[in-house]
């Protein structure tokens, strides 16, 4: 149940969480991805509850990680970031309810050390006032629309089948 105050708490882990996600992004640069290497082993798809008992979703993972995914360097800092969450999750309970006004909300999540990453996100000036375009408009104008199908009423679905 929320006060409609922010709890001090919160301003910790907000401030904690910001900073490790940003330092996270500025140390994963990005790598030189080659030619395919034939597998050494063959990657299965498994129900996670195989591998992840505790985990009550009915999703498939994979039975092990790929090889650019398996290397120490990553497998540590992964660890270590489940267990700082452990230690000092980032979400918690009685927060206030996101404000409705998306100015508002996106000024409350984004940090500035946020801001200095991901610039905030601007909308075209064709997309504000009367005859914005709608979702269909632009699912339709945009790379993804090879993946459209129109069914025998007209109406638009996605399809990523290939």
């Amino acid at each position: 149940m929320s006060t409609g105050r922010t709890p001090r708490s919160w301003k910790l882990r907000k401030w904690f969480w910001s900073h490790w996600q940003t330092f996270r992004l500025s140390v994963n640069k990005p790598q030189n991805i080659g030619a395919p290497q034939p597998n050494k082993k063959t990657i299965k798809a498994i129900p996670l509850k195989e591998k992840y008992s505790e985990i009550p979703l009915d999703i498939l993972v994979y039975d092990q990680l790929p090889p650019d995914e398996a290397k120490l360097g990553m497998r540590i800092f992964v660890s270590l970031q489940l267990f700082l969450n452990r230690l000092f999750p980032a979400m918690q309970p009685g927060l206030p309810e996101i404000d409705p006004d998306i100015n508002v909300a996106l000024g409350e999540a984004l940090t500035s050390n946020y801001r200095k990453i991901f610039p905030v996100p601007v909308l075209p000036p064709n997309f504000k006032g009367e005859g914005k375009p709608e979702l269909e408009d632009l699912a339709v104008e945009s790379p993804y629309s090879i993946f459209l199908e129109r069914d025998s009423d007209g109406v638009l679905h996605w399809d990523f089948r290939g």
